[in-house]
């Protein structure tokens, strides 16, 4: 075989190790495999392949990337790729078109020029776009979710941060219209992609409170680090105007809410602000929980027509401030309960501090003793009550075969103080429960039964309606009683399906049933649950409180149909949903409300979502024979 032949079978042969396979590729560094009509390997002085040139229908995949292009290199020491002229890189998430590509595989970094992207639902142009690990920047660029050439929309930015799933941060950024209308102008704007908040809305409605009116929301992430969304709102009527901001974290479970609103006739602005937060941490000295759920509004008609899904999950509830602290001696609680101006509501805890220790074992473990003590300020009709109760309980256990026998004592005092009228109500009570758990196994679940009998005597210095009657302290009578309870549990595996709690207390000595209580929450399909809360006072053949709801989602329609009842209240009702998502582009809600006491139809809704390539139409009716609203919302679909 003559020298030069040897040379070119040398030559062949390493090059088809080169691009077949990656036994060449340095340690620790990404597997890159390559194709071209014209191939070139530059060696270094040990002789090893150092570069790679390609020329020619170019193909390089690496990971879940492919560049097609006509000319490239590749440094296979640094990992530096370089390419251009018909210029394509194709990945799982997409595709992007660019003049040249400068790329680091192993750092995971790099820069295109004069970049075109498509990564449903984004698209976009830039300048220059830039990759550091999952994070893309684009340098006088647009990003849409409209794949037309000519976008209806776009985010145009002087640069533009791109953060999967996180957020998009725009810097001098302008939203346009077609090609060339700027409707707005912000320095600096982040969208939260988590939430899918639209970065602003426009809603066209008519209210009570405002008249016809247009209102815009603007929201962004409250920072690239704050798991937050932070919103302005801007309301214009032909009644009044208002403006207002909000904050809120799903993930940190917050939220805060302000506005203002003025009529265009005289009169003051009225505010309203609206707080929820929870928050449980733990330190050094054991765990901590802050629960805040407040609201403040100027009157009721701005609650109602400006905050309507707050109204009809808050109103006639309390406001609350509670701090709970749990240490090894016990648990320690400061509430304060407020009206919120109310007038259905007229009894405030201003406030009320609870230092309650759990039951723990004395008697080598056969008696048990829990302590609650609580100091109440409470204001009722403008008039001051200040109540100290402090309650101590003695318990055993004792298990008889199945049976498990618990006899308790229990001895308080609770002190009076109103304007120098003092009264102390010794209590004492004293009985003994007895329960047991019963276990069947079924072919689809197991079930538990957890029937109870308790048997107790409880005498008062003061009965029912000596006292002022602040809460459910006062409500109690003296005499002997039996309460009988009944638990069902069911579970499949480890997998919850339900639960039915029936409480009935007897009175022994009045022989009555002054209350009876059904709670359950029941799974009965994978589509279907049943959920309610009642309570009974039988012996007065009197129906206290019901909330009872029968729900079906299937993913694609949902109907649910319940019960609303509140005797005190003088609320009787029967509430309708039914909703159907008929396909990619289309879906809508429609709501009825039933009120039991006037005969007819207190309120009905309707909802109509609808995408249109890529903007959605929102439209909203809610009304009744006294009041109607109707708003219509367009933004753009994130």
């Amino acid at each position: 075989m003559s020298r030069c032949l040897q040379k070119w079978f040398i030559i062949s042969f390493l090059l088809g190790k080169v691009i077949f396979s990656s036994e060449l590729i340095p340690e620790n560094s990404i597997p890159v495999y390559y194709a071209a009509d014209n191939s070139q390997i530059l060696f270094n002085q040990k002789g090893e392949p150092e570069k790679v040139i390609l020329q020619g229908n170019v193909k390089i995949a690496f990971e879940d990337v492919v560049i097609r292009c006509e000319k490239a290199e590749f440094n296979r020491p640094t990992g530096d790729i370089t390419a251009e002229e018909n210029l394509s890189i194709e990945t799982s998430k997409g595709t992007v078109k660019s003049e040249r590509l400068i790329y680091n595989v192993n750092k995971k970094a790099g820069t295109m020029l004069n970049a075109v992207f498509s990564s449903p639902p984004y698209f976009g142009k830039a300048e220059k776009m830039e990759k550091k690990g999952d994070t893309f920047y684009l340098i006088n660029g647009y990003i849409t979710t409209c794949d037309l050439e000519k976008p209806h929309y776009k985010i145009f930015a002087g640069r533009i941060k791109y953060v999967k799933d996180e957020y998009l941060q725009a810097e001098r950024m302008r939203f346009i219209l077609g090609e060339k209308y700027s409707v707005f102008y912000f320095p600096k704007y982040t969208v939260d992609l988590k939430t899918k908040e639209p970065l602003v809305t426009a809603k066209p409605a008519y209210t009570a409170k405002s008249g016809e009116n247009i209102e815009v929301v603007f929201a962004q992430r409250a920072g690239e680090e704050a798991d937050a969304v932070m919103k302005e709102r801007i309301l214009l009527g032909t009644a009044g105007f208002g403006a207002g901001v909000s904050t809120y974290s799903k993930a940190n479970e917050y939220r805060a809410e302000g506005f203002l609103f003025k009529g265009w006739e005289e009169g003051s602005i009225e505010p309203a602000l609206l707080l929820e937060f929870l928050k449980n941490y733990n330190t050094g000295y054991g765990e901590s929980s802050t629960l805040v759920n407040w609201r403040y509004m100027d009157n009721n008609d701005l609650f109602y027509n400006l905050f309507r899904s707050d109204y009809i999950t808050k109103s006639k509830t309390y406001n609350y401030l509670s701090f709970t602290h749990s240490f090894t001696g016990g648990i320690f609680n400061i509430n304060f309960r407020d009206s919120a101006e109310e007038n259905f509501l007229n009894i405030k805890k201003l406030p009320e501090i609870q230092f309650y220790t759990p039951s723990f074992p004395i008697a080598e473990g056969q008696i048990f003793l829990e302590n609650d003590f609580r100091f109440t300020n409470f204001y009722k009709e403008d008039e001051n009550y200040l109540r100290i109760m402090d309650m101590l309980t003695l318990k055993g256990r004792r298990e008889i075969g199945n049976l498990i026998f618990s006899p308790y004592l229990s001895l308080g005092g609770i002190e009076y103080s109103q304007e120098g009228d003092d009264k102390f109500n010794f209590f004492r009570e004293m009985g003994a429960k007895f329960s047991t758990t019963l276990k069947k196994e079924h072919s689809g679940f197991t079930e538990y039964l957890s029937p109870s009998l308790t048997f107790f005597h409880r005498g008062l210095d003061y009965k029912s309606g000596d006292l002022e009657c602040l809460d459910d302290i006062e409500r109690m009578e003296d005499g002997n009683f039996l309460n009988i309870g009944m638990d069902w549990f069911f579970k499949n595996k480890d997998t919850y399906i339900g639960r039915i709690a029936l409480e009935n207390l007897y009175d022994i000595d009045n022989a009555k049933f002054p209350r009876c209580s059904l709670k359950y929450d029941v799974k009965l399909a994978p589509s279907m649950y049943i959920e309610g809360n009642n309570e009974w006072n039988i012996s007065g053949e009197k129906y206290l409180l019901g909330v009872n709801d029968i729900i079906f989602n299937s993913g694609r329609y949902s109907y649910s149909i319940g019960n609303r009842y509140d005797e005190e209240g003088g609320i009787s009702g029967i509430e309708e949903k039914f909703g159907q998502v008929v396909n990619e582009l289309w879906r809508y809600n429609i709501g009825l409300q039933y009120d039991v006491n006037s005969d007819n139809i207190s309120r009905v809704s309707f909802n109509i979502w609808h995408k249109m390539h890529c903007w959605v139409l929102d439209i909203g009716i809610s009304g009744n024979k006294d009041d109607f609203s109707i708003f219509v919302m367009i933004y753009p679909f994130i």
